[in-house]
């Protein structure tokens, strides 16, 4: 009986944790590998210092036209070691110590609407590098060694949607697509109290196309902050600490009384301060101290404990409850005069 509880309860366990880790639209492998470099092992080489394409120093902008650079391809990395054009060896300045990783981004509709479906999630990632992200002038510019805090620094995320990304149904049917250019800018402050946190979050290209549930073409207004991305993301952590989450909260932007548009950040990485470089500068990593998402006791653990210690104490109640049974004294004193029943045929 006690192995039958047990097992019971590890297959519970185990089945929470896999339903907690599959996200709204899909299943995520794996938060982000300890590289940057995907899918390439911690000694990959970067090409040659003569190769690297050359950036001018990034300024601090707000105009929707973008990132002025080459193409790359998913999972988005900025700045992009893992691809030709940037090197450990002779990084721009501006560029500083950091590190950010994106594999995919989920565009979110909320719906105020009396509708039997309030939200639909479409997921904006590389589909066969048919989809690129941009990186050059203007796409970051982070703390660098010697800077005193306070300290703001910033990325621009600015990806060209070439295959549509579509929110389906189980049936296939299409409820919206998104098919504009995604230019995001997240910013972040390094605070004096050796911490640092994301403050802000606007949309410089963000839309979506109607479809069979959304009634018109939605759009952010160009430079709109989102009215609730620094108390919902909630990213940051101590200043030697970076961040990761499988699927962060959406950061949301208004758009009428009926609907809002948002975005989150699918196995999101960043370390906005001392990313590791190899001593050859031939590789470079994310730090060991990562500030997870997930604290220790997600829901789906706590669940598995709660089922767990239920069967344990019905296990011992139950234990309790025999081992209470208590037989006759006659029965168990052989020198005690035996109980005779006279029974007649």
């Amino acid at each position: 009986m006690i192995r039958t509880c047990l097992l019971i309860a590890v297959l519970l366990l185990g089945q929470a944790t896999t339903d907690e880790e599959v996200a709204n639209e899909g299943k995520r492998e794996k938060r982000v590998s300890s590289t940057a470099i995907e899918k390439q092992s911690a000694d990959v080489q970067f090409p040659d210092d003569s190769k690297n394409l050359k950036f001018r120093s990034a300024k601090n902008r707000d105009d929707a036209s973008g990132v002025n650079g080459p193409d790359y391809n998913f999972p988005i990395v900025l700045p992009p070691y893992n691809q030709e054009g940037a090197s450990p060896g002779s990084p721009d300045p501006s560029w500083g110590t950091c590190l950010l990783y994106i594999e995919s981004i989920a565009v979110v509709v909320f719906s105020g609407k009396n509708q039997d479906l309030t939200s639909a999630v479409a997921v904006v990632d590389g589909d066969g590098q048919k989809n690129k992200f941009k990186f050059g002038d203007g796409a970051l510019s982070c703390v660098k060694q010697g800077d005193k805090a306070p300290q703001e620094f910033w990325f621009l995320i600015d990806v060209d949607v070439n295959s549509p990304a579509k929110a389906t149904k189980g049936s296939g049917e299409v409820l919206f697509t998104v098919e504009d250019p995604i230019r995001l800018k997240l910013s972040f402050r390094q605070n004096v109290d050796a911490t640092w946190n994301l403050v802000d979050v606007k949309a410089l290209s963000l839309a979506v196309r109607k479809g069979s549930w959304l009634a018109k073409d939605l759009s952010v207004n160009g430079g709109e902050s989102s009215f609730n991305a620094n108390r919902s993301m909630k990213i940051g952590g101590f200043n030697d600490y970076g961040y990761g989450c499988s699927s962060t909260p959406a950061a949301a932007w208004k758009i009428d009384n009926d609907y809002s548009v948002g975005v989150s950040f699918n196995n999101i990485q960043l370390q906005p301060f001392d990313i590791y470089i190899s001593p050859d500068k031939k590789a470079i990593r994310f730090g060991r101290n990562v500030n997870d998402c997930v604290g220790l006791f997600s829901v789906a653990s706590w669940m598995g404990l709660i089922v767990v210690l239920v069967m344990l104490g019905v296990l011992a109640f139950g234990y309790l409850m025999l081992n209470s049974v208590q037989t006759m004294d006659r029965f168990d004193d052989p020198k005690q005069k035996q109980l005779i029943i006279n029974a007649k045929e």
